[in-house]
């Protein structure tokens, strides 16, 4: 049985954050499925797409869990990113997701 899982970020939408870009990189922590860029890889990466919806702006990371009733935990810490399309960085913010998992 395959079951669908996602982590979602979402961030208020504002005209000023309608007009940013967004970069979500794994700090540390491992998943089976890549669905963060890694540290190493983000020279050459872009922004994550967003839909919006109710007043927020939704960054869906999906995957696919192919194991019967028993899901993996999750422990990550992922690093958000906002700059504008001419390339200029904000800060950023490192953001923990944990989930114990089920068996």
């Amino acid at each position: 049985m395959l079951l669908r899982r996602a982590i979602v970020f979402a961030v208020p939408a504002t005209a000023e954050s309608r007009d940013l870009l967004y970069q979500f990189e794994l700090v540390s922590g491992a998943t089976e499925d890549l669905f963060f860029w890694s540290t190493e890889k983000t020279a050459n990466v872009g922004a994550a797409p967003a839909f919006e919806h109710e007043g927020k702006l939704f960054f869906v990371f999906p995957w696919t869990d192919d194991a019967s009733q028993v899901q993996e935990a999750l422990d990550l810490k992922v690093r958000v990113t906002a700059f504008r399309r001419s390339g200029l960085r904000g800060g950023s913010t490192e953001i923990q997701v944990h989930d114990p998992g089920r068996s």
